[in-house]
């Protein structure tokens, strides 16, 4: 009786699971992809406009190839590209370094000169050293800050259904 009853729930189980619709970035030639689920936070920009914009995934319409966002329906041929804040992974490191680098060498240079200021001036050169490495750092980390993925003929959009139909 125990074997029957759980035959039935194992069965009835499958029967109720949810469909499972996806959004996904397909890139040519290679077989991995990214998928998207729902309550995803998007950056995205249409055709339409220059500037990003943002939403979250709150439906998927298969048939339609519409996204339902938090506030308007978007198609997915309106679509330019998205963009993810997932930094390179070189780029967080380098540019971490380079500001630890441009403080190091600005108070390891003031150090020097405030003990012994006649052998170990604080110079132009030691600033402009602190500056340049500042500086790299910071643009390295806001430059490679972001992932695009533009639609083209490299990268698509579509949405998959992976629903059971019995």
């Amino acid at each position: 009786m125990m074997r029957f009853f759980l035959l039935l729930m194992f069965l009835f189980g499958f029967i109720m699971l949810p469909a499972q619709v996806l959004l996904q970035i397909e890139k040519y030639g290679s077989p991995k992809t990214q998928k998207l689920g729902l309550g995803t936070y998007l950056e995205y920009r249409l055709y339409a406009y220059d500037e990003w914009q943002a939403g979250t995934i709150e439906r998927l319409i298969p048939e339609e190839d519409i996204i339902v966002l938090n506030d308007r329906y978007v198609k997915l041929s309106d679509i330019e590209s998205f963009r993810f804040d997932s930094p390179q992974r070189w780029s967080r490191p380098l540019g971490k370094s380079l500001l630890t680098f441009a403080a190091s060498w600005a108070l390891f240079s003031a150090g020097a000169a405030l003990v012994n200021n006649e052998d170990y001036p604080y110079t132009w050169g030691d600033v402009g050293v602190s500056a340049t490495a500042g500086a790299s750092g910071f643009l390295i980390q806001r430059i490679f800050r972001y992932k695009k993925y533009h639609f083209d003929k490299r990268n698509r959009l579509r949405i998959v259904d992976l629903s059971i139909h019995g």
